[in-house]
């Protein structure tokens, strides 16, 4: 997983464990970017509170307020980890500064998801989980002359810069994303496979070029098998 994509650890972790349970081998299968930004708990609670007063249709998974931090040049990357207690310092700066954010947007009180304790005590296990798998990633693929493939997520449409904005991602989502996302340069880069739905679907609110009405909208959902807009 490159460092262009922002990781919540709980999930990944869960989701390990779920190959695990259904025999599934990850040991040296799956490795980390050690520049990849983590999603904490504090981003997914201002990522709800921007969302009531944005109304983008986000998923409120923290994946904005992530990048924002990232770009803002406060985030944190997994490869803070390998040092624990500069990974708390940094820490305990970054869920003051939500709390004050969150306190400007009207969340009030303590809660325990946003407190420096709680984020911490989430975090030691993901560092001994995570740290044998961290990796130089474009370094450690090229180096070794191996054919890669990089799989990209979203659709062009939903890309910070070139979709509908402002009802897009947080990130670069078209084929050019992969260079930057991955760390590996473009002329590396000999073939791009692109996917083209049949028709035009997404999740969340904002404008699609066309869009069905009423019957027809609902006819093709049916036989899409697909229940989102």
């Amino acid at each position: 997983m490159g460092n262009g994509v922002v990781l919540d650890p709980e999930t990944f972790l869960s989701e390990l464990d779920g190959l695990a349970a259904k025999g599934i081998n990850s040991d040296g299968r799956i490795f980390l970017s050690d520049r990849a930004h983590l999603v904490m708990p504090f981003h997914k609670l201002l990522d709800r509170a921007s969302e009531k007063s944005q109304n983008i249709g986000t998923t409120g998974r923290g994946i904005g307020p992530t990048y924002e931090d990232k770009y803002g040049r406060r985030g944190l990357r997994l490869g803070d980890l390998r040092h624990l207690e500069h990974a708390r310092d940094l820490l305990k700066d970054r869920v003051g500064r939500a709390n004050r954010l969150l306190e400007l947007m009207g969340v009030q009180g303590g809660l325990p998801s946003k407190s420096t304790q709680g984020c911490w005590s989430g975090l030691r296990p993901v560092s001994f989980r995570s740290l044998p798998i961290l990796v130089s990633w474009s370094t450690r693929r090229c180096n070794r002359a191996e054919n890669v493939l990089l799989e990209g997520a979203q659709g062009a449409l939903l890309d910070v810069d070139h979709g509908t904005y402002p009802f897009v991602t947080s990130s670069n989502t078209t084929a050019g994303g992969a260079a930057t996302g991955s760390g590996i340069g473009p002329t590396a880069i000999d073939g791009v496979l692109g996917v083209v739905k049949a028709y035009t679907t997404r999740v969340g609110n904002g404008p699609l070029p066309t869009q069905a009405e009423g019957g027809t909208e609902e006819e093709l959902r049916k036989l899409g098998g697909n229940s989102v807009r």
